[in-house]
């Protein structure tokens, strides 16, 4: 069935397919919010003339009673899904209402020409770009014809940007919760900040701006920044809902959408733990989007923060190969910047690797250089979370458990949000020290960070906790979960088979045995139990588990 032309239109070259309920870019389909799209659709069929703003209000709303934030809010909205910085299609008209230059109503014969073809080989093109070394020989990225990293953001600056936009009041009923509004922004700004890895906007500039009636995408323009975090807050009945969106600002794509739902009458109470949940949940996004980003970029053109976030991919696929990689990145982040700490942090966790996971018969070597590491990353910056955590693990595998337990507690107190500090005194509490607390600081790492790298390894540091304390059914299925994870490495599958092997699950436990003797170094489970720094009793219990499952 051939469609109408009145139902599809051009709006600053995107596509609106009024009658499928769509919008696309480069044969690429954009999220957009059904408020939205509504508003969009109505000022494409009315083009080039002044739309009212009560007549957008009635016809978008209804009778239902919104604020002029919510209408300012859902165009800046359209202007971010169109990539309208400027606001040259969608013109406000002070005092009046609201303008969309005309578009294109057409059937769609010409549009996707080539489009999409194009756009799939622009793509391959810069995946053919990225290098990725695959030997300890590797030099590290050279520097460009001009002898430096070349700048590859759009904001200029070393690390990435971000603001966090003033939420905006959605309806009638919020209008009381200026107070919840001020203080998330406030605390969302502070938690990231108290992370060190992102150049954080103050809350001041950000208030100060909101007066402004710009975009966020202008707004993000306007403060330099690389990403900015905008938002709003409505009343449902006894329901509070934040609806939040974390975009880009060079492509002005949304990188993270989230809804969260909380008891209205609750609402003095909750606002720091979901400030804290925000926070991380923003973090881990702008982190995995710089990941990509140093991937995709060519060797020459790696300044210091990507070069330690290419490290960081390398780091995470938990190879003995691909941690020397790591190690060669974070080597060439120290080198383009001496006074970045966290490179020195990540070498730590190289070592540390080693220690704990490729090379346990080298314990006494790779733990010094651990420690090494991480005390230059605590003397660069000693406000760095990520430096105290791997001071932390470093003292823990050289057999400092109380001192190790102080510059975890340091790192944490430093971010309550830093989840890979939770996580890290989950192992050491797990392993050696009180086991319930290690259970608790598991699920505080997994609550912070439900997509972490570091799930299998969490997930087995929770089954050693639960072997030690009897619980060997609660501790098998931890166990097999952890050894199920795409991230799941040796030492996980090991906790598995001894968990599985402790609740009589023999037959699932052999089926692991066998790769893990292939695996392992002989000898291999005396000694991933001489690097846990267990108590004797309960070296001696995965001695037994572990002559009775096979294990070399």
């Amino acid at each position: 069935m051939q469609e109408k032309r009145d139902d599809i239109y051009e709006v600053n070259g995107c596509r609106l397919d009024i009658r499928r309920g769509v919008i696309e870019r480069d044969g690429r389909h954009l999220r957009i919010r059904p408020k939205t799209f509504a508003m969009l659709s109505y000022l494409a069929r009315n083009p080039d003339r002044v739309v009212a703003k009560d007549e957008l209000i009635e016809a978008i709303w209804g009778k239902l009673t919104v604020t002029d934030d919510a209408l300012t809010q859902t165009v800046k909205d359209i202007r971010r899904v169109i990539d309208d910085k400027a606001a040259n299609v969608v013109r406000t008209v002070p005092r009046r209402g609201y303008l969309l230059e005309r578009t294109t109503s057409f059937d769609g014969a010409g549009w996707y020409a080539g489009r999409p073809l194009r756009h799939a080989f622009e793509i391959l093109v810069e995946e053919s770009k990225s290098a990725v070394p695959l030997a300890d020989g590797w030099e590290g990225p050279k520097t460009s014809a001009l002898g430096q990293a070349r700048p590859v953001r759009l904001s200029g600056r070393d690390r990435p940007a971000i603001a966090v936009l003033p939420f905006v009041l959605d309806n009638v009923a919020s209008q009381r919760l200026h107070l919840l509004k001020d203080g998330l922004l406030r605390d969302i700004v502070r938690d990231l900040a108290r992370l060190r890895t992102l150049f954080v906007i103050a809350a001041n500039s950000l208030q100060a701006l909101s007066n402004a009636a710009l975009g966020d995408l202008q707004a993000g323009a306007v403060l330099r920044c690389d990403y900015v975090c905008a938002g709003t807050i409505a009343v449902d009945g006894p329901t509070l809902r934040l609806d939040i969106e974390l975009i880009a600002v060079d492509g002005g794509h949304v990188l993270l959408s989230e809804t969260f739902a909380k008891p209205l009458a609750l609402a003095s109470t909750f606002g720091q733990s979901l400030a804290s949940e925000i926070a991380m949940l923003v973090a881990d996004e702008v982190d995995l989007a710089e990941r990509n980003l140093a991937v995709r970029r060519p060797l020459c053109e790696l300044d210091a923060w990507h070069a330690y976030h290419r490290g960081l991919w390398h780091l995470h696929r938990f190879t003995s190969i691909d941690n020397a990689v790591a190690e060669n990145f974070f080597k060439v982040a120290i080198d383009r910047d001496p006074g970045f700490a966290r490179p020195y942090a990540g070498l730590s966790f190289t070592h540390w690797s080693k220690a704990y996971l490729f090379d346990p018969s080298r314990l006494s070597e790779e733990g010094r250089l651990a420690h090494d590491f991480a005390a230059r990353a605590v003397a660069v910056d000693p406000c760095d979370p990520a430096a105290h955590g791997a001071l932390g693990q470093a003292l823990w595998i050289t057999g400092a458990h109380d001192e190790a337990v102080e510059a975890l507690e340091r790192a944490t107190v430093l971010s309550p949000s830093y989840a890979f500090g939770h996580f890290l005194r989950a192992v050491v509490e797990a392993l050696s020290g009180d086991a319930k607390m290690g259970i608790e600081a598991s699920d505080l790492a997994r609550a912070l960070s439900p997509f972490d790298p570091h799930t299998a390894a969490n997930q087995g540091t929770r089954a050693v906790a639960l072997l030690r304390l009897g619980r060997n059914e609660e501790a098998a299925a931890w166990a097999a979960r952890a050894a199920r994870h795409p991230n799941a490495d040796t030492r996980v599958r090991w906790v598995a088979v001894l968990a599985l092997t402790a609740a009589g699950r023999t037959d699932e436990a052999s089926s692991l045995v066998q790769r893990i003797n292939k695996e392992n170094s002989e000898n291999g489970s005396e000694l991933f139990i001489r690097t846990s720094r267990m108590r004797r009793e309960d070296e001696e219990m995965l001695r037994d588990l572990s002559r009775r499952s096979g294990l070399l």
